[in-house]
């Protein structure tokens, strides 16, 4: 019964999680716009998914408006976590925190920079 309901393939990552770390990494590599180069995808994300980690990097000040790479997200590129987990971390070396830093970034499920109760809850619903 079980074997019944489990679908044929798995569901692409790409269709799964958040781009951001990968639309970072396509700028990084200067392999184009993030929604041209996957775009060209077997099964792309939707365009939709792709704005949201786009709007979301340049809250973090990781892109410019115009989807260029800023200096940060350069450097959030060379990392391998999240770029909003690669963010608190480097924030956590500038101001000698570090260890402090590296506790909270490897315990949090949520994004660190989110304040609002209403945000967080928001973004849970939004998750499940």
């Amino acid at each position: 019964e079980h074997f019944e309901t489990v679908a044929d393939f798995q569901t692409p990552e790409m269709l799964r999680q958040p781009l951001d770390s990968l639309c970072l990494q396509i700028l990084s590599l200067n392999l184009g716009d993030p929604s041209n180069f996957l775009n060209k995808a077997l099964e792309p994300p939707s365009a939709e998914a792709i704005e949201v980690s786009m709007a979301r990097l340049e809250a973090l000040g990781a892109t410019t408006t115009s989807r260029q790479l800023t200096h940060l997200g350069l450097s959030l590129s060379k990392l391998p976590v999240v770029p909003r987990i690669g963010k608190a971390i480097l924030l956590g070396c500038i101001f000698k925190c570090l260890d402090s830093v590296l506790t909270v970034a490897s315990t949090v499920e949520m994004d660190v920079f989110n304040t609002s109760r209403d945000t967080r809850d928001s973004a849970r619903i939004n998750r499940d």
